[in-house]
């Protein structure tokens, strides 16, 4: 133990005395013991606060030491405090401690050892306490400054406690959440449901992925771990959630398993044109001569005029399916998003009005990107004739946001139409799929293309019979 430095608020010089000859034969330990012997001087040095141990008699020019110790403890001195009384009372004892002291001591009875004990045992526990405000100190540091949203919650999955971090997800102050249940983050009962179970039957979780959603309506991935906090009877009382967003992350990867698939299909796409035009030329020259050398008007026109319909057809996919699959040459400049949705939304006006469609702009924010505005005005037109292609009822409504986060700009264009089966999400951007009966299957797939060549990517989310999202997403300047 280091020198500890007593200083004694007594007005009896044989006090100082008998503590000052104690001190001296404590084995181990050095004192420096400093001595004021009034009310006053001891007000002002306990406001210094440059002991480590005080030792306040109790009476003191007429006045309660114990003034002094509230005095104190309402200044925020932690350092120990002992008081000295002249006779042991219970009376005493407890207004001392309720007071904050942390122990006393009767004057007749100091001698080596009690002065000893009392010393060791208030400043190893002003120590031990110490310890324990440092250590919450610092776990309230990480728990603040976490990168990762964490939460409080207890047994019922209650909110108690959030940090910053989880504003900075939801986009919601932290102390509004508390109080509040942990499904408020959750867009889906089920998934919720799924959850609580894990917890409450598991305890600890471990990267469990899911879904969440912000204020905004805006969904999130996210990983989360799950960690059981104990009382002080070591029984379970509380979780702690931590929170780890993973929605870049799963879009870098869509957006490069969308990109190689392209990369492929344009290999593919080139070689099957290639070997399908050559043959397809050799029809075409064959289809001439024979056309030339025939009678005309004779039931032979209608197998002609079959065969060159059907290569003209041929011909045309193979060139959708190239310019589809083919890196797009943009005109890159910085553009208002808000501007190209305007344009776009006038261009799709007609056909809202015949099929008798709602389609309402939340363009509050202005976002700025750098884009060639003709390919995604065509993007754009091409993803709200899907919606509107998509609602079936003539009470069909579109929703198109624009709105930014740190580092993109979106543009989700909502629909209230049939939906798409979640199996079938995953091929949506693939070459010749569609769920149109005269569909080509590639306006999505050359959608894809131009918002990859931006830099950006396409996310889509739906519900069978709740409509789809389409969630363009470009790069922020």
């Amino acid at each position: 133990m280091k020198q500890l430095t007593i200083l004694l608020i007594d007005q009896l010089p044989q006090d100082y005395e008998l503590i000052r000859a104690n001190l001296k034969v404590i084995p181990n330990i050095k004192f420096k013991l400093d001595w004021v012997k009034s009310f006053k001087e001891g007000q002002q040095r306990i406001k210094d606060d440059k002991a480590d141990i005080y030792l306040i008699e109790n009476n003191l020019d007429g006045v309660k030491g114990l003034q002094l110790l509230e005095e104190a403890r309402r200044n925020k001195i932690e350092k120990p405090i002992i008081i000295l009384t002249l006779e042991e009372e219970l009376e005493t004892d407890l207004e001392a401690f309720l007071a904050g002291a942390d122990d006393y001591i009767v004057k007749s009875r100091i001698n080596e050892h009690s002065l000893q004990r009392s010393i060791r045992y208030t400043y190893e526990k002003f120590i031990s306490k110490q310890k324990v405000v440092i250590n919450e100190t610092r776990y309230r540091r990480l728990f603040e400054r976490s990168i990762d949203a964490i939460v409080i919650v207890d047994s019922k999955l209650t909110i108690l406690e959030a940090n910053q971090s989880l504003y900075n997800l939801f986009g919601e102050k932290s102390k509004n959440y508390i109080g509040n249940s942990f499904s408020t983050f959750f867009g889906k009962k089920e998934a919720y449901k799924d959850f609580e179970k894990a917890i409450k039957q598991k305890g600890l979780i471990k990267d469990y992925e899911t879904t969440l959603v912000t204020k905004k309506k805006d969904l999130v991935y996210v990983s989360i771990n799950t960690l059981i906090l104990f009382d002080l009877d070591n029984n379970p009382s509380s979780y702690q959630i931590i929170i780890k967003n993973l929605t870049q992350e799963k879009r870098s990867k869509q957006r490069l398993i969308r990109s190689e698939k392209l990369a492929t299909t344009g290999v593919i796409s080139r070689s099957i044109a290639h070997e399908v035009r050559n043959p397809l030329t050799n029809i075409n020259l064959a289809l001439d001569h024979l056309t030339e050398e025939l009678p005309k008007g004779g039931h032979h026109e209608i197998y002609t005029e079959i065969i060159s319909r059907n290569s003209k057809r041929i011909n045309d996919l193979i060139t959708e399916l190239l310019n589809s699959a083919k890196p797009s040459k943009l005109k890159l400049s910085k553009y208002s998003v808000n501007e190209i949705v305007k344009e776009a939304v006038l261009l799709a006006k007609d056909r809202l009005h015949l099929n008798h469609i709602k389609l309402t702009q939340k363009l509050k924010e202005e976002c700025f990107a750098q884009l060639d505005p003709d390919q995604l005005k065509t993007t754009i037109l091409n993803l709200i004739i899907n919606a509107i292609e998509a609602i079936d009822e003539e009470n069909g409504k579109i929703t198109v946001r624009v709105f930014s986060t740190l580092n993109e700009v979106h543009i989700a264009i909502k629909d209230n139409g049939k939906g798409i089966e979640k199996d079938l999400l995953v091929k949506l951007f693939d070459p010749f799929f569609t769920g149109k009966p005269k569909g080509m299957g590639l306006g999505l797939t050359s959608s894809q293309n131009i918002i990859l060549q931006h830099g950006g990517n396409i996310d889509v989310e739906s519900e069978v019979g709740k409509g789809a999202v389409f969630i363009v997403n470009l790069p922020k300047i």
